[in-house]
């Protein structure tokens, strides 16, 4: 593994291509059934208990502004910590984690009309790579119903 190379872990939304970066992921999960969180905000789908530990599950796709679409038992979720959370992402498919050299990502501000989330992009032969920032995942508010909403369904 060359040291100047960034890793990214690709996945699929729909038609899209997707990727995060390799040190936001902790692990990719089958698809489970997920719990409700009473009193969290609307993009939080509920939460799934990993090892004793309650993860919220953020509806990706509302963010990215894409069609809904239900969860299906050949989906993944993958963990990853945004903003300080661990939190878990429903995805229609995991590929691979690839590594790609500096010259070979484009960022964000070379696209004329950036989406949400996007940090950069992968132009591939068949197309093109969306890497999201997870960053700007949980809007303040957001984050704050969410930790009150887990601190109320732990001490439950």
């Amino acid at each position: 593994m060359a040291e100047s190379e960034q890793y990214l872990l690709e996945f699929g939304l729909g038609d899209m291509r997707y990727a995060l970066e390799l040190q936001d992921v902790c692990r990719v999960l089958r698809a489970v059934a997920i719990s409700p969180l009473p009193a969290s905000p609307s993009i939080v789908k509920g939460v799934v208990n990993v090892a004793g530990q309650l993860l919220a599950v953020v509806d990706l796709r509302a963010r990215l502004g894409l069609p809904k679409k239900s969860l299906e038992i050949e989906d993944r979720l993958i963990w990853v910590t945004a903003a300080g959370y661990d939190l878990l992402l429903p995805v229609d498919t995991v590929q691979t984690v690839q590594g790609y050299l500096p010259d070979a990502i484009a960022p964000a501000t070379d696209v004329p009309e950036p989406a949400p989330l996007l940090k950069g992009l992968v132009r591939l032969p068949d197309g093109v790579m969306l890497i999201q920032d997870l960053t700007g995942l949980l809007e303040l508010p957001e984050r704050e119903a969410l930790a009150h909403a887990v601190d109320r369904q732990s001490n439950c």
